[in-house]
């Protein structure tokens, strides 16, 4: 008891959640001390508001058995009562919806007592995680996201739902994350970075309400910007204007990266010619028809870090094609290099790591680097298992 306050808090740093747990009922002031405003940001409250399994026979999950929805429900609303009489604030908020008429009830008054307004004045961080359809409680939650005065954080994930979303707003998030689902409207102005994932596997995925919307939102403010489209069986979008003017309206854009099955040489150029601003570029897949095209990389003349990991091109990629001042990371994979214009990168380089084709390049790129380049301190030269 007469440990100081910041010994205790050094203390229950290195306490797993369970040990925590116990060390919260030993006694009123180290529960006080654990469940405080400074400390709570440690933990995220976790509310599954969906139909819960509440049967098991010979093994199975079974949700339906007489009277098992009562049972579901009576969870929910032990859960409802214990929202209700907790005092603490979270920082930190997960939560998982699911509409279904068995549950709306409880499930309703739950998002009712997390979400009064004494609980989200400190919330800082909110993730939401969609089952199935689940349109009016992802409505209800995102209603009161404008409230939320201290959110920065907010992660939405969409991919097993058919639910839409029509606007989200926030005067405070900096970090937006979406998985599949994409807002018609996204009103955001301290926007920094923006973490977006398309899943074309996904059992409810649309080019028209998923992809093709991503490309017509606005997004002036965003710093970062990371893009992961996963492959599927639906086509993709076939407007691929939208994702030319899309990009060429990120002109205050410093981060890119797109982890996608293959980024077009049109949309490429679109890059070089408005996102100026880039300080680093990562590309998984580039695929380049004329052979004047990686000449666009020398618009981006603050570029420090570039990654492209596979260039699908009929050409030798040569080095001195473009001309970065600034570059001190480069990293070229799965190309045909052409090893001998390496000497055309700029002195700022630090570091390389190149992909190549053949034993024979690889061991002359060894012997050359150390030479004619000796401001390079790390590199790396692979065998690439793409030829």
């Amino acid at each position: 008891d007469e440990l100081p306050y910041e010994i205790l808090c050094l203390i229950f740093d290195r306490l797993d959640l369970h040990s925590l747990k116990c060390a919260s009922l030993t006694c009123r002031r180290w529960c006080e001390i654990i469940f405080s405003g400074g400390y709570i940001k440690r933990f995220t409250l976790y509310v599954p508001l969906v139909r819960w399994p509440v049967h098991v026979k010979d093994g199975q999950v079974s949700p339906f058995r007489r009277h098992g929805e009562d049972a579901g429900d009576s969870k929910r609303l032990i859960l409802l009562k214990a929202v209700k009489r907790s005092a603490r604030v979270y920082r930190n908020l997960m939560l998982e919806l699911e509409d279904r008429s068995d549950c709306n009830r409880s499930a309703t008054g739950t998002l009712y007592a997390l979400l009064e307004p004494h609980r989200l004045e400190h919330l800082v961080s909110l993730r939401i995680v969609l089952k199935q359809e689940a349109s009016q409680l992802l409505e209800m939650v995102v209603k009161r996201i404008p409230s939320m005065l201290q959110l920065r954080d907010l992660r939405l994930n969409g991919c097993f739902s058919s639910s839409t979303l029509l606007r989200l707003h926030s005067e405070t998030v900096a970090h937006l994350e979406l998985n599949t689902i994409v807002p018609r409207e996204l009103e955001m102005p301290r926007l920094h970075s923006l973490d977006m994932q398309i899943n074309r596997s996904a059992p409810f995925y649309a080019p028209a309400r998923n992809e093709d919307l991503l490309y017509l939102l606005t997004l002036d403010s965003v710093k970062e910007l990371k893009l992961t489209i996963r492959s599927g069986p639906i086509r993709e979008t076939h407007r691929p204007i939208y994702t030319q003017r899309f990009y060429r309206r990120l002109k205050s854009l410093e981060t890119l990266t797109l982890a996608e099955n293959s980024t077009p040489e049109n949309t490429f150029v679109a890059i070089c010619d408005t996102c100026t601003s880039l300080t680093v570029l990562s590309i998984c897949s580039l695929q380049i028809i004329g052979s004047q095209a990686l000449q666009q990389l020398s618009r981006l003349s603050n570029l420090r870090e570039l990654r492209l990991e596979t260039i699908v091109t009929p050409y030798p990629v040569s080095f001195a094609s473009f001309n970065l001042p600034k570059l001190e990371s480069l990293s070229v994979g799965c190309a045909l290099l052409m090893p001998e214009t390496v000497v055309m990168l700029p002195p700022s380089l630090r570091k390389l790591v190149l992909y190549c084709g053949t034993d024979k390049v690889r061991e002359e790129l060894s012997l050359v680097v150390p030479k004619l380049l000796p401001h390079v301190s790390e590199y790396d030269f692979r065998l690439s298992s793409f030829y």
